[in-house]
């Protein structure tokens, strides 16, 4: 990369955080006080009426990048919103867009940006993440734990591809996404029965992952070290150009 690219990328990505900064200003005034709420979500959201798709879209963004929230409280709020189907096709862009640009962030800025986004106990799975690499990657994205979407930040410490990495814990937060959805849907409806068909829904996709652990992580291994060989050959094919 010549030196003229590397100026654009900082000069193109500090832009691009000048902006987050200034919508995050815009959602903290807006949704600041029912940010914690899945009803109250729900109430300040379905007032832009068609436009409440773009808005939650956004907000869900946001929510990665600084974490005021579980993301989990945002996907019940989403199945209240939109319903289970739509509710998880919002919900799922925002995971793939928000988390592709979080950790873009930390690929081209580096470890020390950390420190702006997560907590200390999110930082101190930095060294964990890029010694142990994609299985616990696999783990952090299925389970709920302490660093949640801190994760896109962390994964981007690591050499594998952008688009690699957002694939597979895109696919690694399916199940939990459609748990929390499918629940927020039945909360208006089935009360008390909905967060029983999401908990049973969620324990489902734990036992799955611990029953097929070591193949999930073997066919990903594979998809990633194809990558690596694939981008190495074509490194090795430019150089012989010049």
């Amino acid at each position: 990369m010549t030196a003229a690219k590397k100026i654009i990328g900082i000069i193109g990505l500090t832009l691009f955080i000048f902006f987050i900064v200034f919508i995050s200003i815009i959602f903290i005034r807006r949704f600041g006080g029912v940010i914690e709420s899945p009803i109250e979500i729900r109430k300040a959201i379905e007032v832009y009426g068609i436009k409440s798709y773009l808005v939650f879209f956004l907000l869900y963004i946001f929510q990665i990048f600084f974490a005021p929230v579980p993301g989990q409280v945002l996907n019940i709020a989403s199945g209240i919103l939109f319903g289970p189907a739509r509710g998880f096709l919002v919900s799922f862009c925002g995971v793939l867009v928000g988390g592709f640009l979080a950790m873009a962030i930390t690929r081209y800025l580096g470890k020390k940006i950390l420190y702006y986004f997560l907590e200390e106990k999110g930082i101190g799975f930095e060294k964990e993440i890029t010694k142990r690499g994609l299985p616990l990657i696999i783990f952090l994205a299925i389970f709920p734990n302490p660093i949640g979407d801190g994760i896109y930040y962390l994964a981007g410490l690591t050499r594998i591809s952008l688009k690699l990495l957002i694939g597979i814990i895109g696919i690694c937060r399916i199940p939990g996404i459609l748990v929390y959805v499918i629940a927020g849907d039945k909360i208006l409806t089935a009360g008390i029965k909905g967060w029983i068909v999401g908990a049973g829904g969620f324990l489902l996709a734990i036992l799955f992952y611990l029953a097929f652990r070591k193949k999930i992580e073997k066919v990903f291994e594979r998809i990633i070290d194809k990558s690596f060989s694939q981008s190495a050959k074509s490194q090795s094919s430019y150089s012989s150009s010049r």
